[in-house]
């Protein structure tokens, strides 16, 4: 129950947070989609991404992001969990990592995103991750919930594709029937460094 309220009341200490820099942000954001005719693109608001490192940590997960004002977009996602694990890059040291020989599960991805110098959704922003992992390991269910404040960058190459990268750091919450009480909800061994690279398309 203490971990649930602490999870829910960082996620509503984040938001807060960056409510007010957005608020505090400079209007002027860039623009340069008047000068050219690029057929529209500069007018999607819609970006469909996979995310290739999850991919190769085990977590399959389609992103799909759509732009809501000028400097904002919500990003959205889920995936399907592998059976099998590797920790997330860069590596965490301190981390025990509770998963060895996981079975099928899900994931669910969420994060709001403030772009600093452009329209929406190009160049860099910032944003608040929140992702849910739902694994099954031995009849057993072990959850991941992750909350991390992300930098990234993304820009357009070609003509409707989208290079994503961000980095962040955040805390990860643990529960389950296969980990141990006193290394459940928060630890210091559950800060990490998660790093995202996405590849999409725009529409």
């Amino acid at each position: 129950m203490k971990c649930n309220v602490l999870f829910y009341m960082l996620i509503l200490t984040f938001s807060l947070f960056y409510s007010v820099i957005l608020c505090a942000q400079d209007d002027n954001i860039y623009d340069n989609s008047e000068y050219f005719d690029d057929g529209g693109i500069a007018a999607s608001k819609n970006i469909v991404k996979l995310n290739v490192l999850s991919a190769a940590n085990g977590d399959l997960a389609f992103m799909y992001e759509r732009v809501a004002a000028d400097a904002f977009a919500i990003e959205a996602g889920a995936g399907l969990l592998m059976p099998f694990y590797y920790r997330e890059f860069p590596v965490n040291y301190l981390e025990r990592t509770d998963i060895s020989d996981p079975g099928f599960g899900y994931s669910l991805w969420l994060q709001p995103k403030f772009y600093r110098r452009y329209n929406a959704p190009e160049y860099d922003y910032t944003g608040i991750l929140i992702r849910y992992r739902h694994y099954s390991q031995d009849n057993r269910i072990i959850t991941y919930k992750d909350v991390v404040l992300n930098y990234g960058i993304q820009f357009l190459f070609g003509n409707r594709f989208y290079f994503n990268y961000d980095i962040g750091i955040g805390i990860r919450f643990k529960s389950g029937d296969g980990i141990p009480i006193k290394e459940r909800g928060f630890d210091v061994s559950n800060v990490i460094i998660p790093m995202g690279l996405k590849l999409g398309i725009c529409f």
